[in-house]
Parts: structure tokens; C-alpha cells; sequence
């Protein structure tokens, strides 16, 4: 009896990872709706219509970014599966990925930039509008990179390691999100609170959902999660700042000629 009672307890770790594989599913099924509903209604009613017509690369770069949510998607199906080896092995390709995403990104936004900029019927709107909206392209894409980056060195801490990828996610999340503002709100919100809104909710909602999890499932937030979820959100506060920004448009537009290529 006393050789039972000097026994340890098993420790209880508050962050064991298989408490969250289901709802896992919940987050990446919300990105799929908002990519599908905001990509769904832009296509007919304006991807068509854009003049000047969109160069190669923007759709090589929807490709990949496609391909991608498709990786992000197996590789939670893998864990739920426990399928753990395989999802490793993805994992190493998911980086390479990754770092294709990184450099498409803005080969794609800086190109159609060059396209608005060079065109005569789309010059005024560029230099009011398109241009300066650089500012959320880098914020979504530095992000991207940040919290996959994150989540590469966090892979030894499972529970940390799966919010900072679907950090990652939510970064690029607001393209979707947006355009279905963009197709029923029209014009577009033009002043800073509502513009913030209308681009970024759908971030700022998966954001509140995982952070909501967490506080109902432990009552306290995942520390990497906790400062990953305020840079990025400061991240997407300071970008739409820039956007009303006469001094960025400027830059934006320096930047935009110092890239040239318009495909």
C-alpha cells in the first residue's frame, strides 16, 4: 500500500493536442467556406471582367495557393487518422511549398499592379485604390510566412505547433473573406473602421473562435497562439492604416514601377 501511494501521478498535460484534432476540422471547413463563397461570387461578377485580363502568374499563383489548402487540409486529416508518419513526411514538402507561396505572392499582386498602372482605363482607380491595397498583400503574405516558419520550430510542441499553421492560414484567409464583401457591399467601404471590417473579419472571426476554444476547453490561452494572434491582428490594423495612407500610395506606387513586370 505504501509503495501505491509514493507513486507519481500521471502528469496531465492542459495542452494535449488530441483534445483539439476535431475541431481542427472546424477551422479548416470555415477557410474552405470563406475561400469557396468569396472566390464563387468574384469570378462571374468581376474576376471575368477585369481590364486589363489578369496575367499568367495570378493563376499559377491560385493554383498553388489552392494546392495548398489542399496539403493543410490531408495533413489534419492525417493526424485525426493518427496517421503521424506520413504526416511528417508531408510536412517536409508542405515547407518547399510554403516558400513557393512566398515568393508567388507577391510576383502575382505585384504584377497585376503593374498591369492597373500601365493601363489607361484602370490608371486612376490604381493609384487610388489598387496600388495601395500592397499594404494587405504584404501583411497577408509576411504572415503566412511567419507563422509557418513559427510552426516549423514548434513542431516538437504539437499543440502550439498546429495553431501556429492554422495562424498561417488565417493570414491568407481574408482574400475569400473580402471578396464576398466586395461583391455584396458595393462601393467597398472607404473609411478606416469599416474598411478594416469589411477586409479583415473573417480573420479576425477564426481568430476569436480559437481563442474562444481555448478559454471554454482550459480557461487560458496557448502562449505562442496568444502573441501570434495580437502581432497578426496589429499586423492587419497597420496595413489597413497604410492603405489611407497618401505617403504609402506613394511608396506603393515606386514600388510597383521599381518591379516592371506587368506580364
Amino acid at each position: 500500500m505504501n509503495t501505491i501511494a509514493a507513486m507519481p501521478l500521471r502528469r496531465v498535460d492542459p495542452w494535449d493536442p488530441r483534445d483539439d484534432r476535431k475541431i481542427y476540422l472546424l477551422w479548416v471547413g470555415l477557410m474552405w467556406a470563406g475561400l469557396i463563397a468569396g472566390f464563387g461570387l468574384d469570378i462571374p461578377y468581376q474576376f471575368l471582367k477585369e481590364v486589363p485580363r489578369p496575367a499568367w502568374v495570378t493563376y499559377v499563383h491560385g493554383a498553388v495557393f489552392t494546392s495548398w489548402m489542399c496539403i493543410l487540409t490531408t495533413q489534419v486529416l492525417l493526424i485525426q487518422s493518427k496517421h503521424f508518419s506520413l504526416h511528417r513526411k508531408i510536412g517536409k514538402l508542405a515547407l518547399w511549398w510554403a516558400a513557393l507561396m512566398m515568393l508567388l505572392g507577391p510576383a502575382a499582386f505585384l504584377t497585376k499592379d503593374a498591369q492597373l498602372l500601365a493601363h489607361p482605363l484602370a490608371y486612376q482607380s490604381a493609384i487610388q485604390s489598387d496600388l495601395p491595397f500592397m499594404a494587405v498583400n504584404i501583411s497577408d503574405i509576411g504572415g503566412f510566412g511567419l507563422f509557418t516558419a513559427a510552426g516549423y520550430f514548434l513542431r516538437r510542441d504539437p499543440a502550439s505547433h498546429k495553431r501556429m499553421m492554422m495562424l498561417a492560414m488565417v493570414s491568407l484567409a481574408d482574400p475569400g473573406f473580402s471578396r464576398i464583401t466586395g461583391t455584396l457591399v458595393i462601393p467597398f467601404p472607404d473609411t478606416f473602421w469599416p474598411s478594416l471590417i469589411a477586409t479583415f473579419y473573417g480573420n479576425f472571426l477564426l481568430i476569436g473562435l480559437m481563442a474562444g476554444w481555448d478559454l471554454w476547453r482550459r480557461g487560458t490561452l496557448n502562449r505562442p497562439f496568444a502573441i501570434g494572434a495580437a502581432v497578426l491582428v496589429a499586423s492587419e490594423v497597420w496595413a489597413n492604416a497604410l492603405y489611407f495612407s497618401p505617403a504609402w500610395k506613394q511608396a506603393a506606387i515606386a514600388i510597383t514601377r521599381a518591379w516592371g513586370y506587368a506580364g
